[in-house]
């Protein structure tokens, strides 16, 4: 629970803070992790590159993460995060001790930067992320259960995509609403959804590569596009939907099945697609004259995007309305 006395000016004040020193911030926090444990250096030159350049990103996105968590006032998104980290680091065999040590690093570098008055705002977010550290080891349930009928369609349609079989993967999610067993909203909910976060699960614990995760996101891409030619739509309702992912956010599935559905219902739907800048939306709803915009935010370090979006989105339409979703 954050300190009722730290009002919301505070927190943005600190979260800009984070955000435009993160780069020194994860620098300085570096340095000071190696110095201090260079069996971390040694470690990581041989697991991820350059120890040095690999911790300063890696550094970097938790003063990100630390910001977006600061400016909600939500110490938990930050505890998730680092909940997300330490369970690929056990997946992959490497010591969780490493990541507590960068905490550690992390926090006195960001306590050296912020002014003194600030520092109780930002104490309550590292005491979660310790705790997140802490916790038992907890493995993220799988998506996908072949107990159901559907959950067996959703187990086929990833092996045909382990297996580089995209056509087969299609005619898995086709088939069925050809012959009416199933709509297609069905099918984005009860297969293509859970087949996707099944498909994150793994490369998130290291089961699957880049390659594979690519792969199974570019085979769905191609089958909603059939999907959509077998959907009956509706007809127009006179209104339209702008769609995309903000900026900094490249993953499309979910909000280019939020646009397909629109688009079925009736809706004029302008698909952007993912990392549309703010400008080019403000732009591109007013052009297109647009009822309603959804804007798709996979992490929280976008939430900044999303303000961003939502301010320009409102300063060139007033009247538009804004739907935001995604698991940021």
């Amino acid at each position: 629970m954050m300190d009722p006395t730290h009002d919301h000016a505070q927190l943005e004040f600190v979260a800009e803070f984070l955000r435009s020193e993160a780069a020194p911030i994860a620098s300085r926090a570096t340095r000071e992790l190696i110095t201090l444990h260079p069996d971390i250096a040694r470690r990581w030159g041989a697991v991820g590159g350059e120890a040095t350049l690999a911790w300063t990103e890696a550094l970097q996105t938790r003063a990100y993460d630390l910001a977006a968590a600061v400016s909600t006032g939500r110490p938990e998104i930050f505890r998730l995060q680092l909940a997300w980290a330490a369970q690929a680091f056990r997946a992959r065999g490497l010591p969780v001790d490493d990541l507590t040590r960068s905490l550690g690093a992390l926090r006195e570098s960001v306590l050296d930067a912020l002014p003194e008055a600030d520092h109780a705002v930002v104490e309550p977010f590292f005491e979660q992320g310790v705790s997140a550290l802490t916790a038992p080891p907890s493995e993220p349930p799988t998506q996908v259960s072949t107990a159901t009928p559907q959950g067996r369609r959703t187990a086929e349609y990833l092996v045909a995509i382990l297996d580089g079989d995209r056509r087969r993967a299609c005619e898995l999610v086709l088939s069925p609403i050809r012959e009416g067993e199933l709509s297609p909203q069905e099918v984005h909910a009860q297969v293509l959804c859970p087949a996707l976060r099944e498909m994150g699960r793994m490369w998130h614990l290291g089961e699957v590569n880049v390659a594979e995760e690519h792969f199974a996101t570019a085979t769905t891409l191609m089958a909603l596009s059939q999907i959509l030619t077998l959907w009956s739509r509706r007809p127009s309702n006179g209104r339209t939907l702008l769609a995309a992912s903000v900026a900094g956010n490249l993953h499309e599935v979910g909000v280019r099945m939020v646009a397909d559905t629109f688009e079925a219902e009736g809706w004029r739907t302008i698909y952007l697609g993912p990392n549309v800048p703010a400008p080019d939306l403000a732009i591109a709803a007013a052009d297109y004259r647009a009822d309603l915009a959804c804007l798709s935010v996979m992490l929280p370090s976008q939430l900044t995007s999303l303000r961003d979006s939502s301010r320009a989105l409102r300063g060139a339409s007033p009247d538009l309305r804004i739907i935001a979703g995604g698991p940021g």
